[in-house]
């Protein structure tokens, strides 16, 4: 399984998002934290290469603590967009064969 973490929300972003996507159809398990200036990614309607990721069977985290560092709690997030912590990282980090990317 994959872990990949994004921090930035730019035009690289989007083609790690659109890499994400491919890893998917390619059948990995694919889990995507979003964290840092990336959480804006996960507001509703704010990225196609995300919710594509999504529908491919993608699944996202967005990061607690940016959340509520930049008054983002009551944000719409997109569908299928959950909220997680450093805590649910580290247990993912340290399953058996996880694989991490951080950009």
């Amino acid at each position: 399984s994959y872990l990949l973490v994004e921090t930035r929300f730019d035009g690289t972003a989007e083609r790690f998002l659109a890499d994400a996507a491919t890893l998917v159809h390619t059948g990995g398990r694919v889990r995507l934290f979003l964290a840092a200036d990336a959480v804006a990614l996960g507001i509703r309607g704010a990225s196609a290469e995300l919710r594509e990721f999504l529908d491919a069977g993608g699944r996202v985290w967005i990061d607690e603590f940016t959340l509520d560092h930049r008054t983002l709690r009551a944000a719409p997030l997109e569908a299928g967009v959950t909220s997680a912590g450093m805590a649910d990282v580290a247990r993912l980090l340290l399953e058996t064969g996880t694989r991490v990317v951080w950009h």
